[in-house]
């Protein structure tokens, strides 16, 4: 344990820094995390009916397809007058989009015989009648209510636009080809935008149906997770600046714990996708906050007691191997906990809530290390020069001290006081010029 700690505290400790956030930097960019597979069994429960149902689903042939309603409504006015040009604009799009085969209508009054004249039905005897009994209403004299046909205002040819019976709205129905999520979205993100482009000024066209609510459903997380990552490093940064006062040393623990999130979620879909245990989208955005949190905690821990042994050592190096000694303890048996509580997700009946749980897990037990082995040697070489280390471990100790930096004791005089942040601006400033 000891020559462990002098190897990361030692004068080389910045190399050790280095390999680390090099090593973490190809695992982020040439390994990367592992592709999730969309399961819809993932966010069940097993062993309850609605799951089998789920999983005997599952193994009927499916065509990959799903249905997409569009929705036209023109803002103020009636339809009417656009149902020619939004038949051509489905049909249109119909040709990209739809897959699928519509069943030819039957003509009505009857079968058709050769030359388009109509016919008796096959099986039928010459001069038999064929048509409905004497007396019965066939809606002749009404206008046509009652027959055969399409709806008055259905468009024609292709994909039919029916209005609705107010005449303020209109719809169609596309079959699209969409096995998963991830393909339902691209879909109708795409038929989305060109219905925008297509459809006559003043119309508005939605898409909703099974296609969409799937396709919307993937699209909730799209950005969430950098969204989340962007406002816990802003919090954390703020929480950093505050307490250690400085413009600049906040930076290095921010650092090594963001390289160590991005490492946690490369190795935790990795652990998870050997153990064929699923996840979701939402796992990583939880691993970002608690590796962060987790992080933080632990590097305040640490620099916070390097700064307390800073005035029983003069030597930086011994005060900070000291440190990690004792922080170490106090590292590692707040991981463990913490490891221990969210494996306890492993019991759940969720398949998903498992993952968040091995995934969590992964991401403490990674945080811990990235403190311990990386932040000693990176604390070390942010200081640039062996000037700045010095001046490093100067403003570390004397910003905690009662007496300005300098003052031999604290029985001289003090002379003029100078406000700790001031003195320890004061010291990161001249850096460039030790």
């Amino acid at each position: 344990m000891n020559a462990l700690v002098r190897v990361l505290t030692g004068r080389r400790s910045w190399i050790i820094a280095l390999v680390g956030l090099l090593l973490g930097g190809w695992m982020i960019a040439g390994l990367g995390q592992a592709e999730r597979s969309p399961d819809p069994l993932a966010t069940l429960p097993a062993g309850f009916e609605s799951t089998e149902g789920q999983a005997l689903l599952g193994e009927l042939p499916d065509e990959g397809s799903s249905t997409a309603i569009v929705l036209f409504t023109r803002d103020g006015g009636q339809i009417a007058d656009d149902l020619p040009a939004l038949g051509e604009v489905m049909t249109t799009l119909g040709e990209t989009y739809d897959t699928g085969e519509g069943a030819p209508a039957a003509p009505v009054g009857g079968a058709e015989g050769e030359g388009g004249e109509s016919g008796p039905p096959a099986g039928a005897a010459e001069g038999e009648q064929t048509g409905p009994p004497p007396g019965t209403d066939t809606g002749a004299d009404t206008g046509g209510e009652g027959a055969g046909g399409p709806p008055p205002g259905v468009t024609e040819g292709g994909i039919p636009v029916i209005p609705s019976e107010d005449g303020t709205a209109a719809l169609s129905v596309l079959t699209l080809e969409a096995p998963s999520a991830s393909v339902a979205q691209e879909v109708v993100t795409g038929l989305r935008a060109d219905l925008d482009a297509a459809v006559p000024e003043g119309v508005t066209a939605q898409v909703t149906g099974p296609a969409a609510i799937q396709a919307d459903l993937a699209s909730v997380f799209d950005g969430a997770n950098i969204t989340l990552l962007a406002v816990t490093a802003s919090v954390v940064a703020l929480l950093l600046i505050v307490t250690y006062r400085s413009p600049v040393l906040w930076i290095v623990p921010l650092t090594v714990v963001g390289v160590a999130d991005q490492v946690a979620a490369t190795v935790a879909t990795r652990v998870l996708d050997v153990a064929g245990v699923p996840w979701d989208e939402s796992t990583i955005g939880i691993l970002s906050v608690l590796v962060f949190g987790a992080g933080t905690n632990y590097a305040l821990l640490l620099i916070s007691r390097y700064r307390d042994e800073l005035r029983r050592h003069h030597d930086r190096h011994e005060a900070m191997a000291v440190a990690l000694r004792r922080a170490s303890e106090a590292i590692i048996a707040s991981a463990s906990t913490v490891v221990v509580g969210v494996l306890s997700l492993l019991l759940s009946v969720f398949p998903s809530t498992r993952g968040l749980g091995l995934a969590s897990a992964v991401g403490v037990v990674v945080a811990a290390l990235g403190v311990l082995v990386l932040l000693p040697g990176a604390w070390w070489s942010s200081a640039g020069g062996s000037s700045g280390r010095r001046c490093l471990a100067r403003a570390s100790r004397c910003s905690a001290s009662p007496v300005p930096c300098g003052a031999a004791s604290a029985t001289r005089s003090p002379g003029p006081r100078v406000s700790r942040s001031w003195r320890r601006w004061a010291c990161w400033r001249r850096w460039p010029s030790a």
